[in-house]
């Protein structure tokens, strides 16, 4: 599953998210969106914004049959 991560570089935003709220980001904060999670931007100041989308590593996920030998 994929989680967004929101970094304001400058200026000022807000995400409002389907869980009746919204954040406000100033410089150098970040905010992440879990997966499935309905959000949208409001822009409050020019800005500057990175988003990041990953996939947090879940040990379960994986099914090995054997281990893998030394290098």
């Amino acid at each position: 599953m994929t989680w967004n991560r929101f970094v304001c570089i400058t200026g000022e935003i807000g995400i409002k998210t389907d869980k009746g709220h919204i954040t406000r980001l100033g410089p150098k904060q970040m905010f992440e969106v879990e997966p499935d999670v309905w959000h949208e931007f409001q822009v409050y100041k020019d800005s500057i914004v990175e988003e990041i989308a990953y996939t947090k590593y879940d040990e379960s996920d994986i099914e090995r049959k054997e281990l893998g030998s030394r290098l």
